[in-house]
């Protein structure tokens, strides 16, 4: 956080200083306007299944924090795409388990459990006919399995405490386990 003079003395765990971390959680509890982010990427066809996709800037506590971010989807040779990126549902299965490691790492950090080896599978099965519009089935994933793989100092336990508070506190866990209210416009032209 750019806008908050940090003091803390350093203690870093996964990566993470936890002495910032929670300087940030003591500045976030008394002044909430300043936990408010909004995250944008913008994405635009270019041909055929392939998409191009930019993240310029977030917005955090009312400031805009500039990024400069740019990759491509397109979908499977099987799925008439060229096969030069991950599709879609690989982008969203890699948000969920990125987000999922983040948070991981850093309340593990604030724990005080050391992870040595962690790593996240997940997997979803879809039917095209729903995508295609061919069958009244869903379009999408009805359930994902998440596989959680992890090596650290403490008890099985602890674990599966840890465990627990990353499914109740990851951004896109939320996402995807409660409906989003989705407000899709159409702009002609």
């Amino acid at each position: 956080m750019t806008q908050v003079a940090l003091k803390s003395v350093s203690s870093i765990t996964n990566g993470f200083d936890v002495g910032v971390i929670q300087e940030v959680a003591q500045v976030l509890t008394e002044d909430p306007a300043k936990a408010l982010v909004e995250f944008r990427v913008r994405s635009g066809w270019v041909d055929g299944a392939v998409a191009e996709h930019r993240v310029e800037s977030f917005e955090l506590g009312g400031a805009s924090m500039p990024r400069n971010f740019s990759f491509r989807s397109d979908e499977p040779r099987e799925f008439l795409g060229g096969d030069s990126a991950p599709n879609p549902q690989e982008y969203l299965f890699a948000a969920l388990n990125a987000c999922m490691l983040y948070t991981y790492a850093i309340k593990a950090a604030v724990a005080g459990i050391v992870i040595e080896r962690l790593a996240i599978d997940t997997r979803g099965k879809l039917d095209l006919r729903g995508a295609m519009g061919l069958a009244p089935v869903p379009a999408g994933c009805e359930s994902l399995a998440c596989a959680v793989r992890i090596k650290a100092n403490a008890t099985p336990e602890q674990l599966e405490a840890l465990h627990q508070e990353v499914l109740k506190s990851s951004p896109n866990v939320y996402h995807l386990v409660k409906a989003i209210q989705l407000a899709p416009t159409l702009v002609l032209g």
